[in-house]
């Protein structure tokens, strides 16, 4: 008895019509040369709002984060931040470098950051007369307090 093998049609029909579909999108698409491409400026513009206004002391920073970190016990939790976190950080705090045009570091609060050659001895000197909102200095101390709280030590 011989087997007629049937050939099932619904992939072949979902090929086809995929099929179809990128050849009329190529279609659609291509580029014939015959119009130059639509020019498009854009120019800057206000906002729209009412203006600010003198800046205030006071008042309060609202800001959402899409997740929270937890604790993981390898820094201050507070430094524990998700992508948006550390953009909103970056926004609200200076920092002692900042990134490069080169993909390197650029001192920022920091005048100058070397380092000996096994990489275990670090001098940070900070430009002078930087102080915080509440008036207090930015000092040496400060800064070790700070990396030693970052590292957990």
């Amino acid at each position: 008895m011989s087997a007629i093998r049937r050939i099932p049609l619904r992939p072949v029909g979902v090929v086809a019509i995929a099929a179809a579909v990128a050849f009329a999108s190529f279609t659609l698409l291509r580029d014939e040369g015959t119009e130059d491409a639509p020019s498009v400026t854009i120019n800057a513009t206000e906002s729209g709002l009412d203006g600010a206004g003198d800046p205030q002391r006071g008042g309060k920073i609202v800001y959402g984060l899409e997740a929270e970190v937890g604790e993981k016990g390898y820094c201050l939790p507070e430094s524990e931040l998700a992508i948006s976190g550390m953009q909103v950080a970056r926004a609200i705090y200076d920092t002692l470098t900042v990134p490069d045009a080169d993909g390197g570091y650029a001192p920022y609060l920091a005048k100058a950051i070397e380092h000996d050659d096994s990489y275990r001895r670090w001098t940070i000197s900070l430009r002078p007369d930087i102080t915080f909102h509440d008036g207090s200095v930015l000092d040496a101390r400060v800064v070790k307090n700070n990396l030693d709280a970052y590292r957990g030590a």
